[in-house]
């Protein structure tokens, strides 16, 4: 299990000191920022209202093989969870990667290099998505 609670003050990638927030904590403050329920993110973790309210108030642990399933539920990376990022928010980067190893082919056919993916907007990621996916479809109805 990973422990939850950092004591001492966090030196950030950019170099910036902060004290550091529990994953308990920073659970809490993105599922009300979401405006779900405590037994909300409970049922869909598969664990008791009361063991996620104890994840949130520090008072247990949580596994973590479990962490990646709460960044989903919560709509934010596993690195806001952990600290190694205050942006709960995902990455233009990170979104890029979800992008299949075809898709990426695809992109680089017009010619983008990864840099250019890596600098798309989220805006633009999703209309690229949206368009492969109508395609793909596309073709699928005709088949």
């Amino acid at each position: 299990m990973i422990d939850t609670v950092f004591k001492e003050p966090y030196k950030g990638s950019r170099g910036s000191e902060n004290e550091m927030s529990s994953i308990g904590e920073r659970a809490r403050k993105r599922r009300t920022a979401l405006g779900i329920t405590q037994k909300h993110v409970a049922t869909q973790l598969q664990v008791s209202p009361n063991t996620y309210s104890n994840y949130e108030n520090d008072v247990r642990k949580i596994e973590a093989d479990m962490i990646p399933k709460l960044a989903s539920i919560l709509k934010t990376t596993t690195s806001y969870l952990l600290g190694e990022s205050d942006d709960p928010e995902e990455t233009k980067f990170e979104a890029a990667m979800r992008f299949s190893d075809m898709e990426i082919k695809l992109l680089k056919s017009f010619n983008l290099s990864e840099e250019q993916i890596k600098n798309l907007t989220t805006e633009q990621l999703r209309e690229i998505r949206a368009f492969i996916e109508f395609q793909v479809s596309r073709h699928r109805n005709r088949s």
